[in-house]
């Protein structure tokens, strides 16, 4: 069985057992403004900064994850008028259990999990595509493999500047055809890419922002009639 991938991490795991914990932490929306307070303490001109949110919103939201006993104040800091609070949330890490989720099913919560994610390559992929006037599609049956392939058609004048670009980028989505070694093989080939990607992560704001999305799932017949 691969082996699956996991982030370091150090500190103590809060197991919820509440359904509004549960609803508050798969929610991306929520969950965003949470992280800032996961693992450090913040003040709300700090959080709202990294995620870049207004004070009242966030203020709100800080009020929701106490009320849900998510996130505690573990100092003030003394100053003229009204002092600093920070807050923190309530443990390092959270174990969210699927029965306390609002979700029907796995696949409406990982619908809504990824959600964003979706939206923001979506937005990306058509901003990267409109900056040429011949973007198209381009549907053809592989010489090779006897596939029938549904392509973006950029343009060769957008491929061309996308190449010159200072911050390159690509998005590929395919069904491929492995035998189980090959399949183990590529495994092992995005979990070391994993590991790269780990170990070259900078600061939030230092250098230009990428969104990386890679995976090999098998597919059923179900999957590929949908």
């Amino acid at each position: 069985m691969q082996q699956m991938i996991l982030g370091s991490f150090e500190g103590d795991w809060f197991e919820v057992r509440d359904p509004v914990q549960a609803r508050l932490l798969t929610d991306p929306n929520a969950r965003n403004l949470l992280a800032p307070f996961i693992g450090a303490e913040r003040s709300l001109t700090q959080a709202a900064q990294e995620v870049g949110c207004s004070l009242q919103r966030l203020a709100y939201r800080v009020q929701q994850f106490q009320d849900a006993g998510l996130l505690r104040e573990v100092r003030q800091q003394r100053r003229s008028g009204r002092p600093v609070r920070f807050y923190r949330a309530v443990a390092d890490g959270f174990h969210v259990p699927f029965e306390y989720t609002p979700f029907d099913d796995l696949e409406a919560m990982m619908a809504r999990l990824y959600l964003p994610s979706d939206r923001q390559r979506n937005r990306v992929i058509a901003r990267r595509a409109m900056r040429s006037a011949q973007v198209g599609r381009r549907i053809y049956r592989d010489a090779v493999s006897g596939e029938l392939n549904n392509e973006s058609d950029p343009g060769e004048d957008l491929l061309l500047r996308t190449r010159q670009e200072a911050s390159p980028g690509n998005d590929v989505t395919l069904t491929v055809w492995l035998s189980d070694q090959e399949a183990q093989h590529f495994a092992q080939a995005f979990e070391d890419l994993y590991r790269r990607l780990e170990a070259a992560r900078r600061p939030t704001g230092e250098g230009q922002a990428y969104l990386v999305r890679f995976g090999l799932l098998p597919l059923t017949g179900e999957d590929l009639n949908p």
